[in-house]
């Protein structure tokens, strides 16, 4: 993380030397020549795909059982604008939609009560269990930005992403890891869970518990262009999405933090002077 805050600092340093020393040279052209438009104004569409990583903990409902270190998958798409403020310097918003999911369980060793089958008495025996907690969330995220474009080719972006939650939904399932388990007097009885299936058991379908409404994440990111017509580019990107608020009051400051890779088609529409 430090690593990637030192190349992305390095990167901002020297795009902001260029920016400013291609806008003098623009500044100081010769004024016998055809005047060129100075703000571009772009549109396009962005997907993205990246990984999903837990940071903190979450419980859910039914047993308070607590979860941490898991991890999943993002995807994210939607329009984009983009207006240049500065020669090198644009803002622009996006807005789309994310589905974030992910998948956390642990393992724990419970006491059961099981009962002989040649005595008739009843113990109680650690048996080994393991909890599957599989979640995903669909927001509506909305994502001003700033970025730097000093040349064609390269760009540094820095933005917010304001997201708004539409759904989210989990799934607790308690699965049994052992078969057999040996009482004290050296029997060797069968471990099941009652229900209709024998090895699992469903603890939590629903909607996520405690879920916050809004979400919000500070994305810095770093991209490249190719021209693909005369008013049309293709960026590349890789963006680091890290959080700033908890996903859920249900838990200890549970987050998710994402890499992305961010593919761009953008359009320009800069009106052409007469």
């Amino acid at each position: 993380m430090r690593i990637l805050l030192k190349i992305l600092g390095s990167l901002f340093l020297l795009i902001l030397l260029q920016t400013f020393e291609l806008s003098a040279q623009r500044n100081y052209s010769n004024p016998l020549e055809p005047q060129k438009p100075e703000l571009k104004r772009e549109w396009g569409f962005f997907l993205g795909l990246g990984g999903v990583k837990q940071s903190g903990t979450f419980l859910t409902s039914n047993c308070n059982c607590e979860f941490s270190d898991g991890g999943g998958f993002d995807l994210i798409l939607g329009g984009l604008f983009e207006q240049e403020v500065f020669y090198g310097l644009r803002a622009g918003i996006g807005a789309g939609f994310n589905l974030k999911t992910l998948n956390a369980s642990y393992r724990e060793r419970e006491n059961v009560n099981l009962t002989s089958q040649t005595t008739g008495k009843s113990e109680n025996v650690p048996i080994w269990f393991r909890h599957q907690a599989d979640a995903s969330f669909f927001y509506l995220p909305v994502l001003p930005y700033l970025k730097w474009t000093p040349a064609e080719i390269i760009f540094l972006k820095a933005g917010l992403n304001f997201s708004f939650l539409l759904t989210s939904s989990i799934k607790h399932v308690k699965e049994l890891q052992d078969e057999t388990a040996n009482l004290s007097t050296g029997e060797v009885v069968s471990v099941f869970i009652d229900g209709d299936n024998p090895k699992s058991k469903v603890i939590e379908d629903g909607p996520f518990p405690g879920t916050k409404s809004f979400f919000m994440a500070f994305e810095p990111a770093v991209g490249f262009n190719f021209r693909t017509g005369k008013k049309s580019f293709f960026s590349t990107e890789l963006q680091y999405s890290m959080p700033l608020t908890n996903v859920t009051e249900k838990g200890d400051n549970f987050r998710f933090s994402t890499f992305r890779f961010i593919a761009e088609l953008r359009f320009d529409i800069t009106p052409v002077p007469e």
